[in-house]
């Protein structure tokens, strides 16, 4: 299962159980290497993906890079935004209609958490 190493850290992440202890109580971090390796792996399937399910590819990009540069996962909304402002220049359009998408849409922006 190579993202588990993900589903841990983003279970550590929010720590709420559903009943019983809290994640961090029973699960110890996952080392940052094993993070970025199970991102890694992932691509590829993404990239099939491309295609046929653009939007929520290019989002999950967003957050492995977001989460590479920070250390943190980020739901993929906030992953956007924060990708959206260090695009360069030249991308402000498509940057402006990305943000307006997401304004526009809040029930979308819960299920991409």
């Amino acid at each position: 299962m190579p993202d588990l190493a993900l589903l841990i850290t983003v279970t550590l992440t929010g720590d709420h159980p559903l009943t019983g202890r809290r994640p961090a109580q029973a699960l110890d971090p996952v080392p940052q290497t094993d993070l970025i390796r199970a991102s890694v792996a992932g691509m590829p399937g993404l990239l099939d993906d491309l295609n046929s399910d653009t939007r929520n590819v290019l989002l999950t990009f967003a957050r492995i890079w977001t989460t590479f540069a920070t250390d943190q996962i980020k739901s993929k909304a906030a992953a956007a935004d924060w990708a959206l402002t260090l695009l360069p220049p030249e991308h402000r359009p498509a940057r402006e209609h990305v943000r307006q998408l997401l304004s526009q849409l809040p029930l979308l922006r819960g299920k991409l958490e």
